[in-house]
């Protein structure tokens, strides 16, 4: 399987490990072990999934032949919509698709517009596939857009905007310090998406004074606040925090959630503004939406399985 982000990666082979079929992820940060011992296992035929980003697939000719001498049965592309929305940044991935000679093909994903089904079609290299969609929408999940008034202020604004700003600000902070104490009752988790790596960092210290907020530390004091962005070295330790405990707040830009698959995510809510809907299942860029459901809205919405 093609998979675009080594903590997905990771999350699929974890799984399918426990169900007791012998899987790998292999990504750019692998070590020369883990290399040896999945074409040991290739060799010997017992390896059941192998999970691998693209990028490793273009940079290694060598291991790409291995692949093809021993017959893929089958060729799954995860996240398939990114082989349109990612085309242009990131050639390897219908590169790498080119590259293996697997004549089943599957993609996988819960995001596609429909306007965009043919473009990942031809860049998946498969031939008049059969396309199954899923429900759009389901019972266990609750969709809530707040429009509120802008809580930032650009150029020569007026005193009175930049007071106004302020105060909306601390009410985006206020409301969101509720609503994970709220998820914290129900024994789950908070995702706060933002725009940035500085504003990860930033929401996560105002909520964490929000929570010492004479008013608030009781109902507070159960909550971990944590930032998350590709700029930090402990990435792996939240993933493991958010998944082991409850009454976690992760603040995180787009890089934290694909790797997260629990179901204990009582809330999401995203700090900015969308530009169509389709932001608000895979890019955080909605006004404020929150979602009390088992699972992330990406992995329980509407799902799109391509078969080649």
């Amino acid at each position: 399987m093609l998979v675009p982000l080594k903590g997905l990666s990771r999350q699929h082979a974890d799984m399918m490990t426990k169900a007791g079929m012998p899987a790998l992820a292999l990504s750019s940060s692998s070590t020369t072990a883990e290399w040896a011992r999945c074409k040991t296992m290739i060799t010997e035929k017992a390896l059941c999934a192998l999970f691998i980003s693209p990028e490793v697939l273009c940079h290694n000719p060598s291991f790409v032949k291995l692949l093809n001498e021993h017959n893929i049965a089958l060729l799954c592309f995860d996240e398939a919509h990114l082989y349109n929305d990612w085309y242009l940044w990131r050639p390897t991935m219908s590169m790498a698709a080119s590259l293996v000679s697997a004549q089943r093909r599957l993609g996988l994903t819960a995001t596609m517009r429909r306007r965009d089904q043919q473009l990942v079609i031809r860049r998946t290299g498969m031939s008049a596939p059969i396309v199954q969609r899923g429900r759009f929408l389901r019972s266990n999940l609750l969709l809530q857009v707040v429009k509120r008034p802008a809580a930032l202020t650009f150029g020569r604004a007026s005193l009175a905007d930049r007071l106004s700003a302020a105060t909306e600000a601390k009410w985006r902070i206020a409301r969101t310090l509720r609503m994970a104490i709220k998820a914290r009752s129900l024994q789950g988790n908070t995702i706060v998406y933002v725009p940035s790596r500085a504003q990860a960092e930033t929401v996560c210290k105002q909520l964490v004074l929000a929570a010492k907020d004479q008013k608030l530390v009781a109902a507070g004091a159960a909550l971990k606040f944590r930032p998350y962005h590709a700029g930090r070295t402990d990435r792996a330790e939240v993933e493991q925090l958010f998944l082991s405990q409850r009454g976690v707040v992760v603040v995180a830009t787009i890089a934290f959630g694909l790797g997260v698959d629990c179901a204990h995510v009582r809330v999401i809510i995203h700090f900015v503004r969308c530009w169509y809907f389709a932001h608000l299942f895979w890019s955080p860029y909605s006004i404020l939406v929150t979602i009390l459901a088992g699972f992330l809205m990406r992995r329980t919405g509407s799902q799109l399985d391509i078969r080649s």
